[in-house]
């Protein structure tokens, strides 16, 4: 006859405390410790103020659309992120799928988390499991419980939908929208964590299932399993052990066979109430060793405890066999005046639960084999089974829909088909191990098994104490681990992350910084006067420039307003909206939508600011207007909004004015930019994004750069394989250089198309282009070539390759040989010198944070913020100049406004010649006296400018006083001066005004007799009468006959004079002719006749010739 249900699944249907599932008929049992071993005093998992408690309005049903499945109920988790590294860190997110247990339970007992949460800079979310613990439906536990109507909804795919849902609301309430989502699980959680990611890939890209025993069910493991692995470890552990074990079963039943045997055996077991039965305190006894061996190591080592009382004989008495048995109970659970025998199948909410489950899909035939076992013979009856389960809930069990809902039946086939990214953790010391995945199924779908480890040992508080393999298992010992040994969860872990993130955060240490503007209350000191908000990572940021606006508060702001928003004042409406509900850019999108200039979104918890980033690959209907948000918005603090409204319900007005003049350092004239990029064309949204800006700005970036205004570097994002696994066919695929410097797959698939270590190879080619371009001071030719590449060597054309790169190489005029020189050879085991470089470059430095996802866009160090759009990104390369040195580029109508053209911007301006100290900057206007045409002008540029130097005067006439009257200029400017201002001769006045003398009326000339004067401008006219000649000098007149009678006689002594010379000139002449005459008439003679004056000449010649003897 078969053992009725209790005894064919022993120990799956009760809870004892909050602290401990306990091991019941299904044998799914919990990350738990023993009932017996629980603390003296209850922990308070919530005291750790780091850890945060939280309610989801879940729905009842994701799987029907009668009014029933719309009912929901508070689902809670619980968050901590005091070690989370950000949402622009990619830092993930673990979550752990809580199993049939309190949430508490899970807080206080996987240490996993606690030890490597900080390691991975990660977010620990902890997710209650419905109808456990403070998650039920219908209000609360009784109305929940009450009936099979109720438990209907209790099932693993209504609890993975669940998961879902909470995850995907954590990922837009922190902005983590490229937060990659680990999820983990023990016992039956495990076996949810494995479900959900085959089910979920889309949110969790990696699981960790420990001891997840997804594999027994519908005959797809032994039956007698559970119990072999119980009886090999009390068998390893003592032999004598083992033996009085086996036949305490039948000295049982010699003794109850007995007219008082119950009685004999409730005295002996000192059981609280009497046994009625034999069942009774076997199923206590069962309960006992298989918890020890279960749990055993993960609070103490159970099993040598129970196993050296009862081998422990005293030598005063004689020991039977069943006394022994006791020593063990009581070394197990303690000293007790009495032993409940109901200890283990006490009736909980979460027995409740858990029965059902047990009864409707969770079957796992589960039964035992004297011959294999330690146990009484007790095989596994489903026809029993089945009809105790109509007996107590009314309902058919289902054993057949685990296997085919989740394809258990050939599970290798199915997860190596659909499955990647899950890590199985079995100790084979545990029971449930017997359908654990044992066996690598696939290179991401790997198992991890350790001989001595128990059930969930691998996730539970690390201790002292734990052994060196255990340390391994929680990742505290990664580094000594070598190649050839077996990898721990973290490393695995760690490599789930690396196939398929965009980052392995674990390699980050730097900092992550939020981009911030300023916002300045301007009306109101009881608000403080200047706060921080962060640049939302869409919409247009003003670079460079400022806002002033009124404030209107909107609440959630997720809903579109039915009319344009008013403003109180003549200011610009700024919308103040609050985070959560929806996107941050829906309700930016209805803030531009109502008119708002500018929306500020203020925090909803305490934390510090982050950036508010885009929607989650901008799907869905936030994609429709993602790229319309033209406005600029701001992350605030919640402190700072709660100040604000109130300001509002008071009815004051609040002034703010949103400054980014400083969000991006503008230190000088030229401006140094990034941009980090990836070469892979087929990675969706990020990559169309990435390559739509290169093609849209290359012709603005080549104008900048050849102009000498900046100075652009492109970067690559590059990642790095784990020491002990680069050697794994993973890693040779992905990465170059022996792993040490990868990208994952582009396809995610590791059999076809093209490898991560392809990416790799064309990221280090175009940094290569660059250096050899720059080096021929032609930086620029880099935009030609990636936009040249992505148009003839593209993935979706097959013609992503090397021969591809080098045809557009040489089309540009660069060395090939070069480049290659330059790339090195990429399947050396050795640093590669410009990827080494860019791995330093992407972990940052103090002034700036780490790169981490891409297109990432650097300015002056500072991350840029906003759209990926030419006008937007030239609006923020322009900020970055220092002011009055931006080029021409940066003053176009598009992207700045002309203040100057407004009221001259409040400079000087000398209208007349056009001369202005008003100069245009993209930062606004500077007034600043001008140089023009070689002449400068000096002054405040406020209020005065004048011109200085020696050519003041062709401008303006120095700005000295001019003037023109009947085509006679007059200016009190002399080019003789450098400076200063003198009326000219015939003015008087300051030089900046003169005015003409009236030298008549001030008799100050022609004031002679006979003398007439008339005043002219500039001068003056004086006059003689009777026609006399005036003599100004004299300021007199002479009569005009004598100067006749004078200029006669000078005339004739003139004439006479030049007579004279003539004469004298004329004899002078004749002289010199008739001498001339003479000597040569001697001459011809001399030759003829001797002279005596010849005679007299030679013998003068004798005479010296003869002293000289």
């Amino acid at each position: 006859m078969p053992l009725p249900f209790t005894i064919l699944l022993p120990l799956v249907f009760s809870i004892l405390s909050p602290y401990f599932v306990s091991l019941t008929h299904s044998k799914v049992a919990p990350l738990g410790i023993s009932p017996t071993t629980r603390p003296t005093k209850k922990v308070d998992a919530f005291a750790d103020s780091d850890i945060k408690t939280f309610y989801y309005d879940q729905n009842l049903d994701h799987f029907t659309y009668t009014p029933e499945s719309y009912k929901t109920f508070q689902q809670r988790y619980a968050i901590d992120s005091k070690h989370w590294a950000g949402a622009k860190a990619n830092a993930p997110i673990l979550a752990f799928l809580g199993e049939e247990s309190w949430l508490e339970n899970d807080l206080f007992r996987v240490g996993f988390f606690q030890d490597n949460g900080p390691r991975l800079k990660a977010i620990l979310v902890y997710i209650e499991h419905r109808y456990y613990g403070k998650s039920m439906p219908f209000g609360s536990a009784k109305e929940a419980l009450k009936n099979e109507s109720t438990l209907g909804y209790l099932n693993a795919a209504q609890a993975l939908a669940d998961y879902a849902a909470i995850l995907l609301h954590v990922k837009e309430k922190y902005s983590a929208k490229h937060s990659p989502i680990i999820v983990v699980g023990a016992s039956y959680g495990g076996m949810l964590a494995a479900w959900f990611r085959l089910k979920y890939p889309h949110i969790a890209l990696g699981a960790l299932a420990s001891s997840a025993p997804l594999l027994y069910f519908q005959d797809t493991r032994p039956k007698f399993g559970y119990y072999y692995i119980i009886t090999k470890i009390f068998k390893e552990t003592s032999e004598r052990c083992y033996n009085t074990i086996r036949t305490s079963w039948e000295e049982i039943d010699r003794i109850a066979a007995k007219s008082n045997g119950l009685l004999i055996l409730s005295k002996k077991f000192k059981t609280c109430a009497p046994l009625s039965r034999t069942f009774d305190i076997k199923d206590f006894l069962d309960s006992i060793y298989a918890e020890a061996v279960q749990f055993n190591r993960n609070t103490g080592d159970w099993v040598t405890t129970i196993c050296n009382a009862i081998n422990d004989n005293p030598a005063n008495r004689k020991h039977d066999v069943l006394d022994r048995v006791l020593a063990g109970v009581v070394a197990y659970i303690g000293n007790q005046s009495c032993y409940d025998t109901d200890l283990f199948v006490r009736p909980s909410n979460d027995s409740i639960a858990w029965r059902w489950q047990g009864c409707s899909e969770i079957v796992m035939p589960i039964g035992y084999d004297k011959q294999d076992t330690m146990f009484p013979t007790a095989p596994f009856n489903m026809t029993s089974f089945i009809d105790d389960c109509k007996s107590n809930y009314g309902v058919t069990p289902r054993p057949h829909w685990i296997t085919t809902y989740f394809g258990i039946q050939d599970v290798k086939l199915i997860l190596k088909r659909f499955g990647s990214n899950i890590i199985f953790s079995n100790g084979l010391a545990d029971p449930y191990s017997v359908g654990g995945v044992l066996e690598d199924v696939s290179d991401s779908v790997v198992a991890i098994k350790t001989v001595n480890g128990t059930h969930c040992q691998d996730l539970s508080l690390r201790r002292n104490e734990d052994p060196e393999w255990l340390l391994q298992r929680h990742g505290s010992s990664a580094d000594s681990a070598n190649s050839s040994s077996l990898p721990n969860t973290l490393r695995v872990l760690a490599f789930a992350l690396f196939l398929t993130l965009t980052t392995v955060v674990n390699g980050f240490s730097s900092k992550f910084f939020v981009e911030k503007s300023s916002v300045t209350v301007l009306n109101s000191w009881s608000m403080g006067a200047k706060h921080d908000a962060a640049i939302a990572d869409f919409g247009v940021p003003n670079y460079g420039g400022f806002m002033i606006g009124s404030v209107l508060y909107s609440g959630q702001g997720c809903d579109s307003f039915n009319k344009t928003l008013k403003p109180k004042s003549l200011y610009p409406t700024i919308l103040l909206v609050d985070r959560g509900v929806c996107s941050f850019a829906l309700k930016i999108w209805n803030g531009q939508q109502s008119g708002a200039a500018a929306v500020l979104v203020a925090d909803n918890i305490v934390e510090p600011l982050i950036t508010m980033d885009s929607p989650e690959d901008s799907q869905g209907e936030d994609s429709d207007f993602l790229d319309k948000i033209k406005i600029p918005s701001a992350l605030i603090f919640r402190s700072f909004g709660d100040s604000i409204k109130k300001a509002l319900k008071r009815g004051e007005e609040v002034i703010l004015k949103i400054d980014w003049s400083e969000s991006i350092p503008n230190p000088d004239e030229r401006v140094e930019y990034e941009l980090w990029a990836n070469t892979n064309d087929e990675c969706g949204v990020h990559c169309n994004e990435q390559m739509s800006f290169i093609k849209n700005f290359k012709g603005t970036a080549q104008i900048l750069e050849k102009g000498g205004y900046t100075l652009f570097t492109p970067h690559y994002i590059a990642w790095s394989c784990p020491k002990e696994l680069r050697l794994s066919s993973q890693c040779k695929t992905q990465c170059i250089n022996q792993g040490r410097y990868c990208a994952p797959d582009p396809e995610k698939n590791f059999e076809d198309g093209y490898n991560g270590k392809d990416i790799v190879y064309e990221n280090l080619r175009q940094l290569c282009v660059h250096r050899v371009a720059k080096e021929k001071n032609s930086s620029w030719v880099w935009w030609d070539y990636v936009a040249d590449f992505n148009i003839r060597c593209s993935m979706k054309e097959k013609k992503y390759s090397k021969e591809c790169a080098d045809t557009v190489v040489e089309s540009l005029g660069l060395s090939l040989e070069n480049i290659k020189k330059c790339i090195g050879d990429p399947d050396a085991d050795e640093e590669n010198e410009v990827l080494k470089a860019e791995e330093a470059f992407q972990l940052g430095q103090e002034n700036r944070g780490v790169i981490t996802i891409f297109p990432t866009l650097m300015i002056n160090n500072a991350q840029y913020r906003g759209k990926l759009e030419r006008t937007a990104v030239l609006k923020a390369i322009c900020s970055g100049f220092k002011e009055t040195t931006e080029p021409s580029i940066c003053l176009n109508a598009d992207i700045e406004t002309n203040e100057c053209l407004e009221a001259n911007g409040g400079c000087w301006q000398d209208k007349r010649s056009n001369v202005t100290a008003c100069k245009d900057t993209f930062r606004g206007r500077v007034c600043e006296c001008p140089v023009v045409n070689g002449v400068e002008y000096k002054g405040n540029g406020y209020t005065s400018c004048k011109p200085y130097g020696p050519s003041r005067c062709s401008m303006n006439s120095g700005g000295c006083w001019s003037e023109t009257r009947e085509g006679l200029t007059f200016s009190a400017c002399s080019n003789s001066a450098t400076s200063g201002c003198r009326c000219p001769l015939g003015f008087r006045g300051d030089g900046l005004k003169c005015e003409d003398i009236d030298e008549c009326k001030e008799q100050s000339a022609c004031q002679c007799d006979e003398c007439k004067c008339k005043n002219n401008w500039g001068g003056y006219e004086c006059k003689c009468s009777d026609n006399n000649l005036y003599m100004k000098e004299q300021d007199t007149c002479i009569e005009r006959r004598s100067g006749s009678r004078s200029r006669w006689f000078f005339t004739i002594m003139v004439l006479i004079a030049i007579a004279g010379i003539s004469l004298a000139s004329f004899i002078l002449y004749k002289y010199h002719i008739q001498s001339y005459m003479d000597s040569e008439i001697v001459s011809i003679m001399s030759q003829y006749i001797p002279l005596e004056t010849q005679n007299i000449n030679q013998d003068s010649n004798a005479t010296n010739n003869s002293g000289g003897l």
